[in-house]
């Protein structure tokens, strides 16, 4: 921070025993500005304060009146050789000079919100909204990630929004192969202030949370049978007679639409309908004879 102080006529600053400085205001404490003798001229002398790692002032700096302290050095009028009056009136806290040399910090990591979940899990395609809290505003630049659990796996959700707030949006998208039963976690580019403090990203972890299953790992047909028929005689199915089939799968499943098996019937595929188990492992499908059917060795699938 540069201070121009304009002297009534040329002086002279010798700094022999010491160099003068101009004491400032910054957040209540006191600081000084050193004289700057390659910037100054014999009517304006310049001092220079550099901020230093802790300042603060949210006000703005001010300087109070008769502030410049000889500290061992002197100032003399050209034209008479005399000491220098170096009375001035005092200086407000000024709003264009702010000071922030705190580096914002986290205060919360949530997950906030999810799409295509069913059930409260998620699945390939779906995504997944996280919130990072600041105590501040901060800026970023890049694109910087977070890192979250999913099963033993770590994942990599990219930041979407929220720069120049104090909360921060990232998102995952769910990919094939992914899962996790107990709930998505997360573990314990640059992110700045508007004074350019790099953030302090820090955080506590998040544990599972149920709400954000993960289950992107397509289910396996186990197996496919046919489990019973109303209406044979004799082992032999008639029209309008019903035969019966269950898929079992490696994992519940949830049937949307109306699926349906292809069996074959002598040399002829029909189809069995889907008739019930969604939400099971176990699908039951049922095919209901029609006239003209005929297989002597026995239906097949």
């Amino acid at each position: 921070v540069v201070f121009d102080v304009a002297m009534k006529s040329a002086v002279t600053v010798s700094t022999a025993g010491g160099t003068p400085r101009l004491a400032i205001n910054v957040g209540g404490q006191t600081k000084f500005a050193d004289y700057d003798a390659a910037s100054s001229t014999g009517t304006t002398l310049r001092f220079k304060y550099v901020v230093a790692a802790g300042d603060t002032d949210v006000n703005g700096i001010s300087v109070a009146e008769n502030a410049i302290d000889l500290h061992g050095g002197s100032i003399t009028v050209d034209r008479s050789g005399a000491a220098a009056g170096l009375k001035h009136s005092a200086l407000s806290d000024n709003t264009s000079f702010k000071v922030d040399t705190t580096a914002p910090s986290i205060t919360s990591v949530a997950f906030i919100g999810q799409t295509g979940a069913v059930n409260h899990t998620l699945n390939a395609g779906d995504t997944v909204t996280l919130e990072v809290s600041f105590g501040e505003a901060v800026f970023v630049s890049g694109t910087p990630i977070l890192r979250i659990k999913v099963g033993s796996q770590d994942r990599n959700a990219v930041y979407v929004s929220g720069s120049g707030t104090s909360k921060l949006q990232f998102l995952y998208t769910v990919v094939t192969g992914d899962a996790d039963s107990d709930g998505l976690s997360i573990s314990g580019e640059s992110l700045k202030d508007a004074a350019g403090n790099d953030a302090s990203l820090s955080h506590v972890g998040v544990t599972a949370d149920a709400n954000y299953k993960v289950d992107a790992v397509a289910p396996i047909l186990s197996s496919l049978a046919i489990s019973g028929q109303t209406g044979a005689q004799n082992n032999l199915l008639n029209a309008g007679d019903t035969v019966t089939l269950e898929a079992t799968f490696s994992e519940s499943v949830v049937v949307t639409g109306t699926p349906s098996i292809g069996i074959r019937v002598g040399a002829t595929t029909r189809n069995a309908v889907y008739v019930g188990g969604s939400g099971t492992n176990k699908l039951q499908f049922r095919y209901t004879i029609a006239a003209g059917d005929g297989d002597a060795n026995g239906i097949s699938i």
